[in-house]
């Protein structure tokens, strides 16, 4: 929800104002997509919806069981996140500091939108 706030402004405002809905009508660039800015810092962000939206939980450790509703993803931990659908099978990687706008496009670990996870590279 954008809130819009009234007041009078100098020429510098009014520019700025212009640049600033120019940013908001352009969005960002295709393909571009800022990390969330709710994620603690040293864990890992899973979200409910595509783009960083919808329920999130942190995570801090290695989940004991299956975690669901996994679309996207942001690892602001100091390891590296490994999803998994078992402990045989194939992984999928999110290094630190790397986001994952929409888990189920990248990788078929995500496709069903639920993985174990752990930790790994950890210094």
């Amino acid at each position: 929800m954008l809130r819009t706030l009234r007041h009078r402004r100098g020429p510098a405002g009014v520019l700025a104002g212009i640049a600033l809905t120019a940013g908001l009508v352009a969005g960002p660039a295709p393909g571009a997509h800022a990390a969330p800015t709710d994620c603690p810092a040293g864990a890992l962000c899973l979200f409910s919806e595509p783009g960083f939206r919808g329920e999130l939980r942190v995570v801090y450790a290695d989940a004991p069981g299956r975690v669901h509703d996994i679309e996207s993803v942001f690892n602001n931990a100091t390891c590296a996140a490994v999803f998994h659908d078992d402990m045989a099978g194939p992984a999928f990687v999110v290094p630190r500091g790397s986001a994952v706008p929409r888990a189920a496009e990248a990788t078929p670990v995500l496709r069903d939108g639920a993985a174990f996870v752990r930790w790994a590279g950890c210094s």
